[in-house]
């Protein structure tokens, strides 16, 4: 995966951009594993990422999935990884032939957690066989007292069958 922000006013080589790597396997039949790696960066000063393990349950129609991910940050080429795990869960739901619902929601854990700190997205995804658009929104309850919430758009291409 990989995607963009874009967020009005700020200058497009300044806009968060993510890649996502992954790679997953059937277990049994309707539970798969996959383990991969996000990569973020804003104007090229700031990076962070998550290595992570998810299972995902269900049919490609309908699924939910929950994981588990350790944080890093880079700061002139050295890497810090986080001491507080974060925890992921999402799901799918195929409406249309071409059309989905999709959220990923992240729990940042810490000595500092506050629930109204952790992001929760909700987009629709538009696909083909093999790419897809995920078109949606980052729901932060504190940035959601200051405004707006963040747009989210995403392009997935299928390398798998």
């Amino acid at each position: 995966m990989a995607g963009i922000s874009l967020i009005p006013a700020i200058r497009f080589k300044d806009q968060m951009f993510y890649i996502a790597p992954r790679y997953g396997v059937e277990v049994v039949e309707q539970f798969s594993l996959s383990g991969g790696l996000l990569y973020m960066s804003a104007g090229g000063d700031i990076a962070a990422g998550i290595s992570f393990i998810t299972g995902t349950y269900g049919l490609p129609d309908k699924c939910i999935t929950a994981g588990l991910g350790l944080g890093f940050s880079t700061d002139e080429g050295d890497i810090e990884f986080a001491r507080y795990p974060i925890l992921v869960w999402g799901g799918n739901l195929r409406l249309t032939n071409s059309l989905a619902l999709v959220s990923e929601n992240w729990l940042i854990t810490g000595e500092d957690f506050q629930i109204s700190a952790q992001p929760f997205s909700l987009a629709a995804r538009f696909f083909g066989e093999h790419i897809a658009v995920d078109l949606g929104m980052i729901l932060v309850p504190e940035i959601l007292d200051k405004g707006f919430p963040i747009p989210w758009l995403s392009f997935i291409y299928n390398f798998g069958g």
